[in-house]
């Protein structure tokens, strides 16, 4: 087990072979909601609650036929205690959601390809390639732990997103280029090499059926961002 957390960033081929043979999910997937749960309770303690409550009226605005003071009005009994522990929960629930969407994405294409790898292989390989985002939390722990006033935007915790080391957008973009970051390329990395590596397809096969489910999301994203 404690040999998975290392190999799966260091040498994933060995690592592979492990969570193949015995595949687990608890160990990585705690790690991840942990870290992630902890990054969102931890901003909104950390953020000034007039400047959240500025930034949410924005995003809503967006969304929302009501005028500002109406937002606002809505938005002034907010406790950001109570916001903290809505969306550290909220990650306990969706990351374990995805990434049995995801494994049951894989092991549909298992039955297609009759490669005979079960769903539980592949949650477990979508598990322990998530590990990456332990780092993720990381990067935006300093961002919390480095600001002094609160002035915290929802996206400055996200200092390795495309936006952030890339693009730098305010524009339509910000959101989904902000969802976007460069260890989330090194998890799916990760999850081609593992593909290749139980199944024996070339790289660039394994690739396409790993990011496929992505390309779809972020094309219907840009649609519907462009509409």
């Amino acid at each position: 087990m404690f040999n998975n957390l290392i190999n799966i960033l260091t040498s994933p081929k060995e690592a592979f072979v492990s969570i193949k043979e015995k595949p687990t999910v608890l160990v990585p997937l705690i790690l991840i909601v942990l870290s992630l749960a902890s990054l969102q309770w931890g901003y909104f303690n950390a953020v000034d609650r007039e400047f959240l409550i500025d930034q949410l009226v924005e995003q809503l605005q967006a969304f929302s036929n009501a005028s500002e003071s109406q937002i606002r009005e809505n938005l002034e009994n907010m406790d950001p205690s109570s916001r903290a522990i809505q969306a550290a929960v909220s990650i306990a629930i969706i990351m374990p959601l995805i990434m049995m969407l995801y494994a049951g994405y894989l092991s549909l294409i298992s039955k297609f390809t009759y490669d005979e790898i079960r769903f539980k292989q592949w949650f477990s390989l979508s598990a322990w390639t998530g590990l990456p985002s332990l780092f993720i939390a990381l990067a935006g722990w300093v961002v919390i732990l480095t600001n002094s006033d609160g002035m915290i935007g929802t996206n400055d915790i996200q200092p390795l997103s495309l936006n952030s080391l890339i693009f730098q957008t305010d524009g339509p973009f910000e959101s989904m280029l902000s969802s976007l970051n460069v260890l989330q390329l090194w998890s799916l990395a990760l999850s081609a090499l593992g593909y290749q590596h139980w199944t024996g397809k070339s790289l660039a096969k394994s690739t396409a059926i790993v990011i496929a489910p992505y390309v779809v999301i972020y094309a219907v994203w840009s649609i519907i961002t462009l509409t």
